[in-house]
C-alpha cells in the first residue's frame, strides 16, 4: 500500500471472505519525490465541455494587486470570457453570469463577486479543487443554463497543525488547519480574508472633511470546515462560508448661526452570502455508496440612507428621514444520493434534492418623523424538487456512454412547473490516441435574474418563475475530437470542441427603468427573449 509522501506498507493475508482492513501509513521524511510515468490510456482522456485547474497554479497567474482569483483564471480558458476588463464575471459559451451555477461544497451561492467584480468571493487558500462544466452536464446538476462550477473546500490537515498569515497590497489573510484529538480521525480548517482599503480611506476622508465625514469600503470572507472520519468508512463534515461587503459614509455638522441647519447623515450599501452544510457519506457494502446533506444558503442586499436634522439655528436633531432598499433570497436544502456499481462495466447514480426558497424581490421603505411607507413585493415562497438518475456504461473496449435524466418540479402558491431534462454523452475510442465525443443536454432555470446595468453593485433581483415569468430553457449540443500524443516528459492532448445552444423565455430590465422607481417589478421588465449561440 503506497501514497505519495508516505512510507510504503506491505501486508500478507488470506482472501477467504469479504472483510475491511484499515492501514495507517507513516509519513515519509524525504527531500526527493519519485514520479513514475504511465502511458495515457482511456481513463484520463479529457471530457469535452469540462475544465479543471489545480489550485496551486493560481499563484502563477497575474492578478489585480497580486491577489489570485479563481474566476479570472477560468476567463483565460476556451469557451469562457470575462466581460468587462479586469472584472470577475463569467460568460460561458455566450451565456450571462446569472446562468452559472456556483456550488461550494455542493451548496449554491447566488453572488460570487466583491465590489465591481474585480475580486471573487473564493479565497484560493480555502479551496481544494475546482471543476467547470460548460457542456455535457451530468444529470445530478440542474438550475442554470450555461455552466456549473463545482468548488470543494479543504478538509484540513490530519497529521499536524499549520498556519499562515499574510498582508498584501489589497488584503490581509489568516488561515490555519490541523487535527482534532489524538486519534487522527478528525480535522479542521479555517480561513479568513479582509480587504484593506477602508484602513486608508477612513483617515483620509476624515482629514479632508476636517472631521465632519468619514467614508470607506471593505469586505471579508470566512471559510471553515470540520471533518470526522469513522472506522466503517463513513465521513461527517460541516462547512461554513460567510462573505460581506460594506460601502459606508457618514457626515455631521453643527449649527453655528441662526441660518444654519445641524444634521447627521449616514449611508451604507451592504451585501453578502452565507452558506452552511452538514453532510455525511458512507459505503453501504462493496458496491453501494450513500451520501446525504442538509444545507442553508442566503444572499442579502441592502441600501440604506438615513438623516436627522434640526430647525434653523438649533443643534437639537428633532426631524428625521430615510429610505431603504432590500432584496435577497434564502434557501433550505435537503439532499440524498446513491451510487451503485451494478457490474464492472455499469454504474448507476441516483438521488433527490428538495429546496425551500424564500424570495425578497425588492422592498423599498420611506420614513420620516410622521409616517412610514413601504413599496414592493412581499416575500414569495416556493418549493423545488430535483430527482435524477445517471447511467455510466462501458460497451466493449471502445464505447463509453453517460446517459441520464433530471426531473425538476417547481411549486408556487398559484402554479407548478415540471421539466424533463435529458442528458447524454458518448465517447467512441477509434484507437489508443484518437476518440470522438458527442452529447446533448437540456437545462431549465426557475430563477430569473434582473441586472441593474453599469453600477458594479449587486443591486439586482432574483425572481422565481411565475405564470407570466415562465422558466428559462436551454438545449445544448456538443461535439468533440481528442488526439493524445504520448511522450514520457511532455504528454499532450489536442482537443477540438463545437457546440450549438438554443435558449428561450429570457427576461431583462426595460431600457431606462430605475430599480428604485415606485412601480412594481412586472412593469420594469421585458419577457419572452430568445437566444442562439454556437461556436468552436
Amino acid at each position: 500500500i503506497s501514497a505519495i509522501g508516505y512510507k510504503t506498507s506491505r501486508l500478507e493475508f488470506q482472501l477467504q471472505e469479504n472483510k475491511r482492513l484499515d492501514v495507517e501509513l507513516a509519513i515519509a521524511v524525504t527531500s526527493e519525490v519519485e514520479i513514475v510515468y504511465t502511458d495515457p490510456n482511456q481513463t484520463n482522456t479529457p471530457e469535452i465541455g469540462v475544465l479543471s485547474m489545480p489550485v496551486s497554479q493560481l499563484k502563477n497567474i497575474p492578478n489585480l494587486g497580486g491577489e489570485p482569483d479563481i474566476i479570472k483564471a477560468f476567463q483565460m480558458m476556451p469557451g469562457v470570457s470575462g466581460g468587462k476588463e479586469g472584472s470577475s464575471g463569467l460568460f460561458v459559451r455566450g451565456g450571462t453570469p446569472d446562468q452559472n451555477l456556483f456550488l461550494l461544497d455542493d451548496v449554491p451561492l447566488y453572488y460570487v463577486n466583491h465590489i465591481g467584480g474585480f475580486i471573487s468571493t473564493f479565497d484560493p487558500n480555502a479551496i481544494n479543487s475546482i471543476k467547470l462544466y460548460k457542456g455535457g452536464f451530468p444529470a445530478q446538476y440542474a438550475g442554470r443554463l450555461s455552466s456549473v462550477i463545482d468548488i470543494r473546500m479543504k478538509d484540513g490537515n490530519l497529521s499536524k497543525h499549520t498556519g499562515e498569515f499574510s498582508i498584501g497590497l489589497l488584503t490581509t489573510k489568516l488561515n490555519f488547519e490541523g487535527p482534532i484529538g489524538k486519534d487522527s480521525t478528525m480535522s479542521y480548517f479555517l480561513s479568513m480574508r479582509r480587504f484593506n482599503l477602508d484602513l486608508f480611506m477612513r483617515p483620509i476622508t476624515r482629514r479632508d472633511s476636517r472631521g465632519e465625514s468619514v467614508a470607506g469600503y471593505t469586505f471579508y470572507d470566512i471559510n471553515g470546515k470540520v471533518v470526522k472520519r469513522f472506522k466503517d468508512g463513513g465521513k461527517l463534515s460541516f462547512s461554513i462560508y460567510e462573505g460581506r461587503d460594506n460601502i459606508f459614509f457618514s457626515g455631521s455638522q453643527r449649527s453655528n448661526s441662526p441660518t444654519d441647519v445641524a444634521y447627521k447623515y449616514t449611508s451604507s450599501v451592504k451585501w453578502g452570502d452565507f452558506m452552511s452544510t452538514l453532510s455525511y457519506t458512507k459505503p453501504l457494502g462493496s458496491k453501494l455508496f450513500w451520501s446525504t446533506s442538509l444545507s442553508t444558503t442566503n444572499f442579502k442586499f441592502g441600501n440604506t440612507v438615513k438623516g436627522r436634522y434640526s430647525e434653523l439655528g438649533s443643534n437639537n436633531l428633532t426631524n428625521s428621514t430615510g429610505i431603504a432598499f432590500q432584496s435577497g433570497i434564502n434557501d433550505l436544502i435537503g439532499k440524498s444520493q446513491f451510487e451503485i456499481q451494478v457490474k464492472d462495466y455499469y454504474t448507476v447514480q441516483t438521488g433527490v434534492t428538495a429546496t425551500y426558497h424564500r424570495f425578497t424581490p425588492g422592498r423599498i421603505s420611506y420614513s420620516n418623523f410622521q409616517n412610514d411607507t413601504v413599496i414592493g413585493v412581499n416575500r414569495i415562497h416556493a418549493f423545488e424538487t430535483n430527482a435524477f438518475i445517471e447511467n455510466r456504461l462501458k460497451i466493449g473496449k471502445h464505447i463509453f456512454i453517460n446517459a441520464g435524466l433530471n426531473f425538476n418540479s417547481f411549486f408556487l402558491k398559484d402554479t407548478t412547473f415540471h421539466a424533463f431534462q435529458p442528458r447524454v454523452m458518448t465517447t467512441v475510442y477509434l484507437n489508443d490516441k484518437f476518440n470522438i465525443q458527442f452529447g446533448y443536454s437540456r437545462m431549465t432555470q426557475n430563477l430569473h435574474y434582473l441586472a441593474n446595468s453599469g453600477v458594479g453593485l449587486p443591486s439586482d433581483l432574483w425572481l422565481p418563475a411565475t405564470k407570466d415569468l415562465i422558466p428559462e430553457i436551454a438545449d445544448q449540443y456538443n461535439f468533440g475530437l481528442t488526439y493524445s500524443l504520448p511522450n514520457k516528459k511532455y504528454p499532450l492532448n489536442f482537443v477540438l470542441e463545437g457546440f450549438y445552444k438554443d435558449m428561450r423565455n429570457l427576461i431583462e430590465f426595460q431600457d431606462g427603468v430605475s430599480l428604485f422607481s415606485p412601480t412594481g417589478i412586472q412593469e420594469k421588465i421585458v419577457i419572452g427573449g430568445t437566444g442562439t449561440i454556437y461556436g468552436v
